[in-house]
C-alpha cells in the first residue's frame, strides 16, 4: 500500500515539478511549484516525518509560494494578459485545481488506512526531537538560515526597484 502511495505521490511531484518549468506563463508555474511542494509534503508524510512536512507546507507552499507570487504580480510579468482571457480560463484552471486537489485528498485518505511501518502502536507525544530540530537550525545552520532570508529579502527589494522604473517609464 505503501508503494502505491509512493508512486502515485511521485508521479504528481514528477507531473508538476515539469509544468513548472515548461508552461509558459510564470504564474501558472508559480502555482504548479506550490502543487510540487505540497506532494513533496507527501513524500516526508509517508517517511513518518509529520513535522518535516507541515513545515514543507507552512514555509515554502504557504510563504516562499506567496512571495513568489507577489513579485511576479508586482513586476506585471506578462502584459498582454487582459481581464477577459483571465476570465476565460478560471474554470479551467479552477477544474484542474479540483483534480489535483481530490487527487492529494484520496491518496491520504489511502495512506490513512495503511498501517504505519515505523511503529505498531498509537504515537507518543515527544517534543524532544523537535527541540533537538529547532537547536540545530538556530545553532549549527544559523547562517544558511540566515543568508537564506537576506536573500528572498534581496529578491524583494529587487522586485520594488523594478517595478519603480517600469512604473517611472511609463
Amino acid at each position: 500500500m505503501a508503494s502505491l502511495a509512493f508512486g502515485i505521490l511521485a508521479l504528481l511531484t514528477i507531473a508538476s515539478a515539469l509544468a513548472v518549468v515548461f508552461l509558459p506563463r510564470t504564474f501558472q508555474s508559480a502555482v504548479w511549484l506550490m502543487v510540487c511542494l505540497i506532494t513533496i509534503a507527501g513524500h516526508f508524510l509517508l517517511m513518518g516525518s509529520e513535522l518535516v512536512a507541515v513545515l514543507q507546507i507552512i514555509v515554502y507552499a504557504g510563504a516562499v509560494v506567496v512571495l513568489f507570487v507577489f513579485v511576479i504580480q508586482l513586476l506585471n510579468m506578462d502584459p498582454q494578459e487582459t481581464p477577459v482571457r483571465l476570465h476565460a480560463r478560471r474554470r479551467e484552471w479552477a477544474v484542474r485545481v479540483a483534480v489535483v486537489f481530490a487527487l492529494v485528498v484520496g491518496l491520504f485518505a489511502l495512506l490513512r488506512g495503511a498501517p504505519a511501518a515505523s511503529h505498531a502502536g498509537p504515537p507518543v507525544l515527544d517534543f524532544e526531537h523537535i527541540r533537538q530540530l529547532c537547536a540545530l537550525f538556530l545553532s549549527q545552520h544559523l547562517l544558511a538560515f540566515e543568508l537564506t532570508s537576506v536573500l528572498l529579502l534581496a529578491g524583494i527589494i529587487g522586485a520594488v526597484l523594478l517595478a519603480k522604473k517600469e512604473y517611472l517609464k511609463r
